[in-house]
C-alpha cells in the first residue's frame, strides 16, 4: 500500500503587490489633496480606502496542505524515483484563494518535473549521485482576501532515501568459532557435510550410509568416513555515528556506509544471519539479527533512520539484546571518539569476536602542518591497534586503494586448532 503524507504549510503573509499599489496611490492622492488643497482629490482616494478597509470583513485566511505520493521512498544512488505532488487549500470559512506550487530538491539532489497538471499539482523525478535522506520541499504560494495578502510557507512534501550501493565481490567474516547451526561457512569441525576430513573405525551408533565399503573391505573391519561440517554464522555490524571533525573523518563516513553495507550483504548472501547497531547519541538505534533479502533493506532503514522498524535504547553501549550470543560483530569508525572504543571493549567482554575497521585514512587535521606531527600522529595510532588487540579487539586499517575484502584479510584466525586423531591401524 503507497502511503500519503498530509503536511500543513505554516504560511508567512504579507501584503500583495495589488495592496501596496492602493496603499501608494490613496497616499499619493490623499497628500496631493491636503497640500494642494486639491479636495477633489478624496473622491479618487476614497474607493481606494473602502478596498484596503475591507480587508477586516473579509473571510479568513485559509489552511493550505500539501500531500505527497508516496510519503517516503528508497532507491539506490544514480537511481530515478518518482513522486507525485499537490496543495490543497482548505476551504471553510475562507473566500477562492489561488495557490500555486513549486517543487524544491536540497543540494546533492537533481529534481525534473515530468508532469504538471495544473498549477497546484506536479510529478517530479528525482535523482540523487550520493547516499544520504533528501527531503523533498514545496514551496506554496497563496493569494487570499480579494487579493489583498500574499502567504508564503515552505513544507517537507516526502523524503527520499538514497541507499549506498556496496561493492559485488563478498566480503569474509572474521575466522572465528562458529555457532553449532547449518550453514555455509566450512569448518575443522567434524559433522554434516561434503568435505572429507578423516577415516576412522566404526562404532555403535554409526550411521550406514557413513561406512565406507572399500576401506572397511581392504582392512577386514567397518570403517566410516568422517566429513566437515557446515556452519552459520550471526553477523552484526557496528557503525560510528559520533560527529566527526571536517576533514578526513567527515570523509570517511561514507565509508562507514559502504562497509557496513558490504559486510551486510555479503552476510545474508551466505545464508547468515546479519543486524546493525548504529552508536553516536544517548539513544542507540538497533536492529536484531535476521535472514533474507527483506532483512538487507531493514538494515538500510536502519542505517538511514528511515522508517520505525529498528529499535531504539537509551544508552552508549550496544544492547545486549542486539547481540545474539557468539555473535561476529563487525565496527565501522574512525576510532576518534572514546565512547565508541569504550563499546567495543564492552562487546568484546561479553564474549564476542569484535573487529573494528579502521576507515580514517591520514591524520585528521590539515596536511600543512609539519610532517613531524603527522609522524607522530601515525606513532600513536599504532600504540591504540595494539593497545586494543590486548584485549581482544582486532583492528585492521581500510584504505582507499584496497578493497573490504582484503583489509579483512588481515584478521588474526581465532580458531581453535583441530585435534590430531590417531592413526587407523
Amino acid at each position: 500500500m503507497i502511503e500519503t503524507r498530509r503536511t500543513e504549510v505554516e504560511l508567512r503573509w504579507r501584503p500583495s503587490a495589488l495592496t501596496r499599489s492602493l496603499v501608494t496611490c490613496a497616499a499619493a492622492a490623499l497628500a496631493v489633496a491636503v497640500i494642494g488643497g486639491y479636495w477633489q482629490l478624496v473622491a479618487f482616494a476614497a474607493p481606494l480606502v473602502g478596498v484596503l478597509v475591507s480587508i477586516g470583513w473579509q473571510r479568513g485566511v485559509p489552511k493550505v496542505y500539501v500531500h505527497a505520493e508516496p510519503a517516503g521512498q528508497r532507491c539506490f544512488e544514480a537511481e530515478e524515483t518518482r513522486l507525485d505532488v499537490w496543495v490543497v487549500p482548505e476551504i471553510t470559512e475562507a473566500a477562492d484563494v489561488a495557490v500555486g506550487l513549486t517543487v524544491e530538491a536540497v543540494a546533492g539532489m537533481r529534481l525534473d518535473t515530468v508532469e504538471q497538471v495544473s498549477p497546484q499539482r506536479q510529478t517530479v523525478v528525482a535523482v540523487a549521485e550520493k547516499w544520504g535522506r533528501y527531503p523533498i520541499l514545496a514551496r506554496v504560494n497563496v493569494v487570499a482576501r480579494g487579493g489583498l495578502l500574499l502567504g508564503t510557507g515552505v513544507a517537507e512534501a516526502a523524503d527520499v532515501f538514497v541507499f549506498p550501493l556496496a561493492p559485488p565481490q563478498s566480503t569474509a567474516i572474521p575466522r572465528t568459532e562458529l555457532l553449532d547451526r547449518l550453514g555455509t561457512h566450512l569448518t575443522r569441525h567434524i559433522g554434516p557435510g561434503v568435505e572429507y576430513a578423516d577415516v576412522r573405525r566404526y562404532v555403535p551408533g554409526d550411521q550406514l550410509r557413513t561406512v565406507n565399503w572399500p576401506v572397511s573391505a581392504r582392512r577386514g573391519s567397518l570403517h566410516v568416513t568422517e566429513r566437515l561440517t557446515d556452519r552459520a554464522a550471526d553477523v552484526v555490524v557496528m557503525i560510528d555515528g559520533y560527529p566527526q571533525p571536517p576533514g578526513p573523518a567527515t570523509e570517511a563516513t561514507d565509508r562507514v556506509a559502504r562497509g557496513a553495507v558490504q559486510v551486510v550483504q555479503s552476510a545474508l548472501r551466505s545464508g547468515d544471519r546479519a543486524g546493525v547497531v548504529v552508536l553516536g547519541d544517548r539513544h542507540p538505534r538497533w536492529l536484531g539479527a535476521d535472514i533474507g533479502r527483506r532483512q538487507f533493506y531493514r538494515v538500510l532503514d536502519a542505517i538511514l533512520t528511515a522508517g520505525d522498524e529498528f529499535e531504539t535504547t537509551p544508552g552508549t553501549l550496544a544492547p545486549r539484546a542486539a547481540l545474539p550470543p557468539g555473535a561476529i560483530v563487525v565496527a565501522f569508525s574512525t576510532l576518534l571518539d572514546t565512547e565508541f572504543a569504550l563499546a567495543l571493549i564492552d562487546v568484546r567482554k561479553r564474549g564476542h569476536t569484535v573487529v573494528a575497521v579502521d576507515v580514517l585514512e591520514g591524520a585528521p587535521f590539515d596536511e600543512d602542518r609539519d610532517g613531524l606531527v603527522a609522524r607522530m600522529w601515525s606513532l600513536q595510532r599504532s600504540f591504540m591497534y595494539r593497545d586494543m588487540r590486548t584485549i581482544g579487539v582486532d583492528v585492521v586499517s581500510w584504505r582507499g586503494d584496497t578493497t573490504l575484502d582484503q583489509a579483512m584479510q588481515l584478521v588474526p584466525d581465532h580458531r581453535r586448532p583441530a585435534r590430531r586423531r590417531a592413526a587407523v591401524g
